[in-house]
């Protein structure tokens, strides 16, 4: 199978529709961070093979300014974890093991 060419209706379409996308997304937030993070992530997606910002975005969220050491310790997001194990890792469908993003922790046990 032959790579799309620039300019092709497929990669025309791609484009188009990545464009739809980071300008939705632009619109929700726009601040300096933000703006370079959606950039660096648009700039991986063409050698992952992938077609959609959104996904790429909720999958690497923007990285916490400023947390540093006033922010949760990872014992206590595994803690406060109802997801992950007491290592925190979470099994993975195909019985792979990841490491837990903790997303759905609000409040660190204490």
């Amino acid at each position: 199978m032959a790579a799309e060419q620039v300019g092709s209706p497929t990669t025309e379409k791609i484009l188009q529709s990545l464009h739809a996308e980071a300008k939705k997304l632009l619109a929700s937030r726009a601040d300096e961070p933000f703006v370079a993070h959606l950039s660096r992530l648009a700039s991986e997606l063409p050698g992952r093979g992938w077609q959609r910002l959104t996904p790429h975005l909720l999958h690497n969220p923007l990285p916490q300014q400023g947390r540093g050491a006033s922010g949760p310790s990872r014992a206590e997001l595994i803690a406060a974890c109802t997801v992950c194990d007491e290592y925190g890792q979470i099994e993975m469908a195909d019985g792979a093991v990841a490491n837990c993003r903790h997303r759905n922790v609000t409040q660190p046990a204490a």
